[in-house]
């Protein structure tokens, strides 16, 4: 055994206590049609064999039952909100949003905020450059997101400001800091003060002070690109990577006056639906003999540290994108399997996938004292 690969086996048996009071809310994507909907055929858990199904099945985002046990499942093990992706008023995950999830209930402490799909929305020429259009799109859906759900009773709030999520924020050229400020008037225009969470983070980018200042907080959907760090974390250096980069912007989010919100995922792998990508998959273990989920749990132990003993808020990659298999929803149980339908390249890429049921939200009620 490689001196490094022995030190994280210790390290993640090592039992971990930390005083902080943790809030922790998951990307959730409202847009599953059941049992005609292509989006489950194309994921790499439905082309496995045998597949690895939802315990809930292919299920329709708009069944009531499907929502209720969502936010079961969500309060039994510590999520406190769904940041639910939006793509715009024409899309199906904006009525499920908006009728389904835009709901108050005296019992359920779930709340939910927007997740702005950048990349969907807005024009995108190497980059996402806030020209008169773009600029005018964001400022109109910001302002349509407002007038639907800020009003709700459980819209996630921080600071009793309503919360938005701008997806690939990094990628925002021009006049960003003249858009946001106009999008702040807007707001207070309608009695609003928006907390604007810039998606700033990722394993490539370094600080820059005075962008941060243009957000309220900062985040990363997932600290991963596909450029370095494909394989099993004890090889790659991949969880001591994302520490590393979390302490950087952590010290620069201080200095910036803002809010530093880290990232973790069970892993990734979005080769069934992109099988000829160039994207490696991470796998949910750290090592080929390690435990089921122990890639999720060194990145909580990673974010735990870095964090020490404050309050802070954490976003999860993701309740349900199965595209990406970052999903932390359960699974149904199943086996381990490397096999695949693919007849080319294994959509595995080799590595083992197991049925893990509940596994990765035990390991985020564990790590985050929930």
């Amino acid at each position: 055994m490689n001196r490094g690969l022995a030190i994280l086996i210790l390290t993640l048996l090592a039992p971990m206590a930390w005083g902080g009071e943790v809030h922790v809310s998951a990307y959730y994507y409202p847009l599953y049609k059941g049992d005609l909907d292509k989006r489950f055929d194309r994921t790499l858990r439905s082309q496995l064999e045998p597949p690895q199904l939802p315990v809930l099945g292919r299920y329709d985002s708009n069944d009531a039952s499907t929502l209720k046990q969502h936010r079961e499942w969500s309060k039994d093990y510590g999520i406190d909100t769904w940041i639910c992706s939006w793509n715009g008023t024409e899309y199906w995950s904006d009525y499920i949003i908006h009728e389904q999830i835009a709901v108050s209930d005296e019992d359920d402490p779930i709340t939910f905020s927007i997740l702005y799909e950048s990349a969907s929305r807005l024009e995108y020429r190497r980059g996402i450059v806030l020209d008169k259009d773009n600029a005018q799109t964001l400022r109109e859906d910001m302002q349509y997101i407002a007038w639907n759900y800020f009003h709700r009773e459980n819209y996630q709030r921080i600071d009793g400001r309503p919360v938005v999520y701008l997806k690939l924020s990094r990628e925002y050229k021009g006049d960003v800091a003249g858009t946001l400020r106009r999008i702040r008037r807007d707001m207070l225009d309608i009695g609003k003060d928006i907390f604007i969470v810039g998606d700033e983070i990722s394993l490539t980018t370094k600080p820059d002070i005075a962008r941060l200042r243009m957000f309220d907080a900062i985040t990363s959907y997932t600290m991963y690109d596909g450029k370095d760090y494909a394989g099993y974390p004890s090889e790659t250096g991949y969880v001591e990577a994302v520490k590393k980069q979390f302490a950087l912007y952590k010290k620069a989010a201080e200095e910036a006056g803002v809010l530093f919100i880290p990232n973790v995922m069970p892993g990734f792998n979005n080769k069934g639906v992109r099988p000829r990508g160039t994207i490696g998959a991470i796998p949910r273990k750290t090592a080929a003999n390690a435990e089921e989920g122990s890639t999720l749990a060194a990145l909580c132990d990673a974010v735990n540290e870095v964090m020490g003993d404050s309050d802070y808020y954490v976003t999860v990659t993701s309740w349900n994108n199965w595209g990406e298999d970052t999903q932390v929803e359960p699974v149904a149980h199943a086996n381990p399997t490397s096999n695949d339908s693919s007849e080319k390249e294994p959509l595995t890429e080799g590595y083992l996938y197991t049925g893990y049921e509940t596994t990765p939200l035990e390991i985020l009620k564990d790590k985050f004292g929930k």
